[in-house]
Formats: C-alpha cells, sequence, structure tokens
C-alpha cells in the first residue's frame, strides 16, 4: 500500500484523549505536487463529511514541510478508529467465508 497505519492517541484541546488511526503516507508514494494537492483537497472534502458509515477525517498535516519534496514524504492523515481490524482483513474474511456473497454499491460505502 501507498501507506502504514499507527494507533495512536488524539488529545483535544480541553485534554480528554482519544485513540486514533493515522495513515504516514510512504516516502515517494506522492511523487508530484499535483498529487499531493489532489490528496489534500480530497482530504479537506473528507474532513467536512459526517455519516455514521464513513470513517471520519480528524485532520491531516506533515512532520516536515519544510521543502515540497520533504512534504510530501511526511504527509499524515489522522482518522476515526475504525474497531474490528483493518477493512482489508474483513473484505478477505468475507470472500473466504461467504464466497457467492456479491456486494452491492451501497453496500461498499
Amino acid at each position: 500500500g501507498f501507506a502504514s497505519v499507527d494507533l495512536c492517541w488524539h488529545t483535544q484541546p480541553d485534554g480528554s484523549r482519544t485513540q486514533v488511526a493515522v495513515k504516514r503516507v510512504k516516502p515517494g508514494a506522492l511523487k508530484h505536487a499535483t498529487q499531493l494537492k489532489l490528496f489534500t483537497n480530497e482530504s479537506e472534502i473528507m474532513c467536512r463529511l459526517k455519516h455514521h458509515c464513513i470513517v471520519g477525517l480528524i485532520g491531516l498535516g506533515a512532520t516536515d514541510s519544510g521543502t515540497n519534496e520533504a512534504l510530501r514524504d511526511t504527509f499524515y492523515l489522522v482518522e476515526e478508529l475504525l474497531s474490528g481490524g483493518s477493512l482489508r482483513r474483513i473484505v478477505l474474511h468475507q470472500m473466504i467465508h461467504h464466497p457467492l456473497q456479491l456486494y452491492r454499491v451501497k453496500d461498499a460505502v
């Protein structure tokens, strides 16, 4: 994949903490400035989406914004933590145990 995911804590301004998933884009995954721009535009839209079937995007950033290349190589997303493991594991499990099940578009979203 293009990113790795870490379990982290997000501290609110009031001091409360919640567990979150931090998705760190792998160095070189966003090779061009236009890719980063498209990715950040999409991320900003996702921040505004609020729906119980969509994992919420809390924020985005970079650990090094000194140059465009450094920004692209240290970009990360902070998302709500989805319990139950990775989406990949869940889908593979369903494919193995329910091989004839067909998915509708609304099921995938």
